[in-house]
């Protein structure tokens, strides 16, 4: 949706609201929700809590995972 004003009405442009931020903050709420998710994802297999909230962390920052080999 746009907004016209007076003075962008007589010049033809449109305004338009500025755009949400496409990031979102982490925080440690959301990490703690993820982390259980990845906790009962496993169903209390192989897994610690420490590697939960690490991995919930990189997922939810968007850092790219690491892969076994890739570090020469």
């Amino acid at each position: 949706m746009s907004t016209i004003t007076a003075a962008s009405r007589k010049s033809g442009a449109h305004t338009r609201p500025a755009a949400p931020s496409a990031t979102v903050e982490t925080t440690p709420d959301l990490v703690r929700r993820r982390a259980y998710a990845i906790f009962e994802a496993r169903r209390g297999g192989p897994g610690d809590h420490l590697s939960d909230w690490l991995q919930a962390e990189r997922e939810l920052s968007g850092a790219p995972r690491a892969t076994p080999g890739a570090v020469r």
